[in-house]
This record gives structure tokens, C-alpha cells and sequence, in this order.
């Protein structure tokens, strides 16, 4: 696969996800309409595809895929998408393939597209108390990798106050729909994540100090827990601190330390860890 990602790699993948997901469908002149350029640029695609072991051939007038694309191809091709590292495994992606079939690859492309193009998408997510799915319509504003799963943020009937995380892989079916918003300029997802652990957007912002083992501390120096992350020297101890939003997985990811750590601040966190202890000693004593 090649490592640098220009316009003409991801038109191929455009190509890709459009065939794959749609056989016996498309001519090399549809193709060639549908992206606006001559034959030789169509042959040269073609020609490129097929170096990525993926074998694309014109057969009885349709260009079609003949193989099926593995899920390590396929993770690749969102990896370059979506523009995320080419080593960076995306996550759960067998169980999104399950869902999506041949049709994953163009669902994450128009997923993207109507980010750019800002336009709305037909969901069905959730069940109601029925357990029937729940239609809905929402403003994708962004994608984001959690480590674990991707999450489609998304204003739900494109109301900038009903602020939504929609997991991809609990999506039941999704429809692109062609319906713009209303919004001509989106939130910034940074901004929207400055603050947070995970996926957690929520919560007011508190300032946190963390007293780690001069060992455990001189290891977590390595890592960026934070942007505004500060590490402070004391002797056999050193000081993290930084702000953050506070939620369960924070406070987990905390107590994962054990002894290596003592919350000094804020003194909310530090009730709610000792309380947790103390359960958690009580669950062994009886």
C-alpha cells in the first residue's frame, strides 16, 4: 500500500468502496462520468487498485471487484480515509463489518462526505421501550477514534443543543439522505475534547493533582496524559497536574494505580476514591 495519501489515492478508494459495495452496477463510463475525468486516468485507478491486491476488472461491460477484500485491507483503506496512521489498527472493525457488509467502506467515505458537505444522515439507533428501532436524523459534525470503537458526533434534527455521541457499530441501518443543515459553521471536536478522558464530553472542568512514586512518575513523564499536563518534582514524589472533566473513566483509570498514586486534588475526587476503597475492602471482609 503506498504511504503517501493524495487526492488520486483516495479517489481509488472512492472507486473501491462504490464497486465493492454495489457489483454489476457501475461501466468504466459511468465511472468516468462520475468523477469527471478521461479513460486513461480510469485505467490508471484501475491499474493502482489492483497493486493493492485488490483485483478490479471490467467483465461483461461492469466493473467489479473479484475478490473479497480482507479486514486488514479494509482497515487500511479507512485508515488512509480517515487519514489515522497506517499501523493504527482500527478497532471492532469485524463486528462494523458485520453490519455494514461490503458496504463498511462506503459507509465511513459518506460518512466523511457529509461532514464536508454538511448534510444530514438517517439513522436507526437505539430501541424504544417497544424494542423497536428508533429512526433518527442527525448532523454528523465529526468523527471520533475512541481506541476502542469510533463515534459519529452529530447535532440529533440538526438542533445545535441536542448534542450526540452515536457509536458506529451500534448503528442499525444509516441512510444518506439529500438534506443540508442548517448550520454553516460546525464546533471544533478539540475543542469539544480539550478537557476530556475518553469519550466523556460532559461535566465542569476541575483542576486535578495527582502524588505518584518518584519511579511511577519518572515513567508517566514519557506519556502526554493531558495537553495542559504539569509535572512537578518533589523529592521521592512527583506532582501531576492538569485539568480535566472527571467521569468514570477517569476516576478508574486513577484507581488502576493503586498505591503508586494519592489524590491531593480536588477534594471531591479524593472522597470519591477513598469511598470506593473502602467498598471494595468490605466486598473482601465478608
Amino acid at each position: 500500500m503506498p504511504a503517501e495519501i493524495t487526492k488520486e489515492l483516495l479517489r481509488r478508494i472512492e472507486i473501491i468502496a462504490m464497486v465493492y459495495e454495489k457489483p454489476n452496477t457501475y461501466t468504466n463510463d459511468d465511472l468516468i462520468n462520475h468523477f469527471n475525468y478521461s479513460r486513461q486516468n480510469l485505467m490508471l485507478d484501475m491499474n493502482n487498485i489492483r497493486k493493492m491486491n485488490i483485483a478490479i476488472h471490467t467483465v461483461k461491460k461492469y466493473v467489479n471487484i473479484i475478490n473479497k477484500i480482507n479486514l486488514k485491507t479494509l482497515n487500511k483503506l479507512l485508515g488512509y480515509y480517515i487519514s489515522i496512521n497506517d499501523n493504527n489498527v482500527i478497532p471492532n472493525l469485524k463486528p462494523i463489518e458485520n453490519i455494514f457488509k461490503t458496504s463498511t467502506l462506503s459507509v465511513f467515505i459518506n460518512i466523511i462526505k457529509a461532514i464536508n458537505d454538511k448534510k444530514i444522515l438517517g439513522i436507526e439507533y437505539g430501541l424504544d421501550k417497544h424494542g423497536q428501532k428508533i429512526r433518527r436524523e442527525i448532523t454528523p459534525i465529526g468523527i471520533h477514534n475512541t481506541g476502542k470503537t469510533f463515534h459519529i458526533h452529530a447535532f440529533e434534527d440538526d438542533d445545535e443543543n441536542k448534542m450526540k455521541i452515536f457509536s458506529i457499530q451500534k448503528i442499525f441501518d444509516i441512510k444518506f439522505i439529500d438534506k443540508f443543515s442548517k448550520h454553516k459553521v460546525y464546533p471544533n471536536l478539540y475543542n469539544i475534547y480539550k478537557h476530556s478522558w475518553g469519550s466523556y464530553t460532559g461535566g465542569n472542568v476541575e483542576k486535578v493533582e495527582l502524588e505518584f512514586s518518584k519511579e511511577t512518575g519518572e515513567k508517566l513523564k514519557e506519556n502526554v496524559i493531558m495537553d495542559n499536563q504539569e509535572f512537578i518534582d518533589k523529592g521521592n514524589k512527583i506532582v501531576l497536574k492538569f485539568e480535566v472533566k472527571i467521569s468514570k473513566e477517569f476516576t478508574s483509570w486513577v484507581m488502576g494505580w493503586g498505591g503508586e498514586v494519592k489524590v491531593l486534588k480536588p477534594d471531591s475526587l479524593r472522597k470519591e476514591i477513598i469511598q470506593k476503597a473502602k467498598n471494595l475492602i468490605k466486598r473482601y471482609d465478608k
